[in-house]
């Protein structure tokens, strides 16, 4: 008797739910209305800081789901209200899409900054557009309180090294990654994943903490999912749980991101991709990065430190397929600038990567790569990738043309895009 109680006690309480759900969506109107918008902290407010970023609804239309975009930390945040640690001087973009009980859904988007005693950081924006070619991807950059000095974009595990880029037609998910670093070393960063189909694996990684932290041990966890409920296997990268986090490991003092490729039993992929590293506790809000003008002859060429604390340790190599990896001699100088000399290794190579490690006072360093391009006799000095020379652009822009008068017949010019990862390029 206890159990037929028990049974129908339980048949009545999965009733009266459906009766409750019925009588929600009947008493929604014919077009639910809903609205989010997003309540962001002061921009002017000094790093190291923990924010809170808040989805505020309007509308008669009940909200199911938060998912929001340009949070690192784990467990992923679903609520209304979600902690943002901004340890470092700098701008992230975030945004929330809101799903109503109708299914209707609203998207909201804007900057969560912190500053430093000098002013505000600079603001990064990743921006996909429709094309007759298919998606392509470029950037949207606003200076803060000083001239942005570097910029990456990164579709994947690769560098775009041009302002747009074409994204791959195909049928997965695709890491997009904007960091641009301003004179003073503040940071902006945008992080979107752009799905081609809604079918395919979501690939997604974060931090316990988040991803740059001044804890000393760091856990890298993973949220991969697939809307269809199919097996996902990893192919490449940071090989973390599909659900949950890692054994608990040394955070890295380099700046470094991480990419992670699954791919479901269809053969469709997805990337996952995140920024980690190491925060000094003490001293400037910012990390070292080494920058480069915009042209970079053989011979003696001089660069300089944005961000960090002095004194610097610096070290640097060129990488080709013919040269494989050689050393070349970093310098300090006085204060934050730097010297380096380039030698003529005599070789068939165009293309080479200059890598630069800047490593400050503290123990926080970065590792910045650019592409150089040897010239062929009789060419202008420029930056050229193809069919032609790339048109100069705004210094928030992504690559910029720079004539070198007197340059020598063969000079190595400097792609103004550093990068981390790997050398594989993605050309539009």
């Amino acid at each position: 008797m206890r159990g037929r109680q028990t049974s129908a006690l339980a048949c009545r309480r999965v009733m009266m739910a459906a009766l409750v759900v019925e009588g929600l969506l009947l008493a929604l109107p014919a077009q639910a209305d809903l609205a989010v918008s997003l309540a962001l902290p002061d921009p002017a407010a000094l790093a190291p800081r923990t924010a809170t970023v808040s989805a505020e609804i309007t509308g008669d239309d009940p909200v199911l789901d938060y998912a929001w975009e340009g949070l690192d930390a784990w467990p992923p945040c679903q609520a209304a209200r979600c902690p943002l640690a901004l340890p470092l001087a700098g701008c992230r973009h975030v945004a929330v899409e809101v799903t109503g009980l109708s299914g209707a859904t609203a998207r909201a988007e804007g900057h969560a900054c912190a500053a430093d005693e000098a002013g505000l950081a600079p603001t990064a924006r990743v921006r996909v557009a429709s094309g007759p070619e298919g998606p392509r991807v470029g950037r949207e950059v606003v200076a803060g309180a000083a001239a942005v000095r570097l910029q990456r974009l990164f579709v994947d595990g690769a560098e775009v090294l041009e302002s747009q880029a074409l994204l791959p037609q195909d049928e997965g998910c695709h890491a997009l990654d904007l960091l641009v670093v301003d004179a003073a070393g503040r940071t902006g960063e945008d992080h979107q994943l752009f799905c081609a189909s809604d079918v395919a694996p979501r690939a997604r990684l974060f931090a316990d903490p988040g991803g740059r932290v001044q804890a000393a041990l760091q856990a890298l966890c993973g949220d991969h999912r697939h809307p269809l409920g199919l097996a996902l296997t990893r192919v490449e990268g940071a090989m973390v749980p599909d659900q949950g986090c890692g054994a608990f490991a040394e955070t890295p003092w380099a700046f470094t991101r991480l990419t992670e490729v699954v791919e479901d039993t269809r053969g469709v992929r997805s990337t996952a991709s995140l920024f980690v590293g190491r925060v000094p506790a003490e001293g400037p809000r910012t990390v070292p990065w080494a920058v480069v003008p915009s042209t970079v002859g053989l011979g003696a060429n001089a660069g300089e430190v944005v961000g960090g604390e002095a004194p610097f340790a610096l070290s640097g190599w060129l990488e080709s397929e013919q040269l494989g990896r050689a050393d070349i001699t970093v310098t300090p100088g006085a204060e934050r600038n730097f010297s380096f000399v380039v030698p003529d290794f005599g070789l068939e190579d165009t293309a080479y990567t200059l890598h630069l490690v800047a490593r400050d006072a503290r123990g926080a360093s970065t590792e910045t790569v650019f592409a150089v391009e040897i010239l062929p006799p009789g060419l202008d000095a420029g930056v050229y990738d193809g069919g032609g020379p790339i048109v100069a652009q705004s210094d928030s822009a992504a690559c910029t043309a720079f004539g070198a008068e007197g340059a020598a017949p063969l000079a190595l010019l400097l792609i103004a895009l550093p990068w981390l990862g790997r050398r594989r390029r993605v050309c539009s």
